[in-house]
């Protein structure tokens, strides 16, 4: 995590005083001396601050098709705008992938094509360099071909990660105006939905962020509690509670701010999407329903996988090996030195 950060700020478009911070700081890491670290960013911490914001144009940009159905995410708004009844209006599917798990995506695919619930389309987003455990994916690949004609829209987009599943889709929906109410749902590229899971989330008819599964956050004295100290939801909506994004969520397009810096997440937590739509949606005072409170501690209640067998995901490479308490609190402080506020000092009393 400590390399990623080091690598984005030295391709910032800094002066050469603030590089020279950026080397010491390293230096400092290497060994081991953490107080003067801590000293030296929060001293320097509005040039990083302006920095990052000035990098969020690098991936805030519109994806580039390769191949499309007639239903796209830019034709979404002139699709639906006959819908009167905003509970009628069709989910938009938004996924991402790695180079993989790109041949058995098509089982993940056909899962969700088989909804009882009305889909407008199916948007996967992929990038052709490398970043975290993707190698790239040839955009002239056969898999891509036949994942196309399964009916999926397929786009270039540049390499954040698991945001890839958020970011470009809020873009392109914001940009041609499409409707606040548009309900989004994610997905990973390794889970078989079962068919009825889309209307479930559709079934809530309250304001909030819908997932499948999730954890509550814990509060510990003065700041959120540890990732493992998280547990099983007591109440199904809750402004604490935490969708985890296997089996699904689903947002409305207006649960995400226009604002541009607003969109932080990749540069500041790269592995931790989940966590950044946690905070900027509770931000925005939206709660999160989670349908199977359970279902992240009890496998029998879970989606089965395209392969069970994998374990070269970010949860097993990096978020189970104690990077979500550094994301956490990564969040907070960013939260608190810009905004003045962070999730523990708006919900603590919740």
């Amino acid at each position: 995590m400590a390399e990623h950060i080091f690598k984005m700020l030295k391709s910032m478009e800094l002066d050469n005083d603030f590089l020279s911070v950026v080397n010491k700081s390293k230096e400092l890491l290497d060994n081991k001396n953490f107080e003067s670290i801590h000293a030296i960013i929060q001293s320097n911490m509005n040039r990083i601050i302006h920095g990052l914001h000035n990098r969020i144009y690098t991936y805030w940009d519109n994806p580039i098709p390769i191949y499309e159905t007639s239903k796209t995410p830019l034709s979404y708004a002139v699709d639906t705008k006959d819908i009167i009844d905003v509970e009628k209006l069709p989910v938009i599917i938004s996924l991402t992938t790695i180079s993989g798990r790109l041949g058995r995506l098509h089982k993940t695919i056909e899962s969700i094509k088989n909804q009882t619930a009305e889909i407008h389309s199916i948007n996967l987003y992929i990038s052709e360099e490398p970043f975290l455990l993707d190698v790239g994916i040839n955009r002239n690949s056969d898999e891509l071909a036949n994942l196309h004609k399964l009916g999926v829209n397929i786009y270039s987009v540049p390499n954040t990660g698991p945001y890839r599943k958020q970011i470009p889709i809020i873009y392109q929906l914001k940009k041609n105006n499409a409707s606040s109410l548009t309900p989004i749902v994610t997905i990973d590229d390794d889970v078989i939905y079962p068919n009825d899971i889309i209307n479930r989330f559709l079934e809530v008819k309250e304001y909030a962020v819908v997932a499948h599964r999730g954890r509550c956050i814990s509060l510990d004295n003065n700041s959120i509690g540890p990732y493992n100290t998280f547990y099983a939801p007591k109440d199904k909506k809750h402004y604490l509670n935490l969708g985890t994004g296997k089996n699904g969520i689903l947002y409305r397009l207006g649960f995400f701010p226009d604002k541009i810096s607003n969109y932080i997440g990749p540069l500041l937590i790269p592995t931790a999407d989940d966590l950044w739509c946690k905070w900027i949606t509770a931000f925005c005072c939206i709660p999160t329903v989670i349908l199977e409170p359970e279902a992240a501690y009890n496998p029998e209640l879970d989606f089965p996988e395209s392969d069970p067998k994998d374990k070269n995901g970010l949860f097993h490479k990096f978020n189970n090996k104690g990077s979500n308490d550094i994301s956490i609190k990564g969040l907070e402080n960013y939260y608190n030195f810009v905004f003045g506020k962070n999730l523990f000092s708006i919900y603590s009393f919740k």
